[in-house]
């Protein structure tokens, strides 16, 4: 379910209960640049962080993003569950095209 109106729109990340490993990060802020396809999977949405993070001495400027259940992404909307994944090289977005292959992944809420 890909909606190209997304690209280029502000959104807002927080923490979800369940997942501690990105906790001294949240709240996070990032704009949607565009979608990825990993593993045939096409809904995937690659964000630039306004702000870096350094994760175990890797510093992080983009995630991917994705809704864990078949329904499409809402701008604005609280409490969207999605898979946050850390892409801890940008060059690997060029030749790195399975889920797999980004496996520091967390939960967040975005709206």
């Amino acid at each position: 379910m890909i909606n190209e109106r997304l690209i280029g729109k502000s959104v807002s990340f927080y923490p979800y209960r369940h997942d501690n490993g990105l906790m001294e990060f949240f709240p996070l802020t990032g704009t949607i640049l565009r979608y990825v396809t990993l593993s045939e999977q096409k809904e995937w949405l690659l964000v630039q962080l306004n702000k870096s993070i350094t994760f175990h001495n890797i510093p992080i400027d983009r995630v991917l993003i994705k809704r864990p259940i078949p329904k499409p992404f809402t701008l604005h909307k609280d409490n969207q569950l999605v898979h946050f994944k850390l892409v801890v090289d940008n060059n690997m977005l060029q030749t790195h095209h399975e889920v797999d292959d980004y496996a520091l992944e967390f939960w967040a809420l975005c709206k």
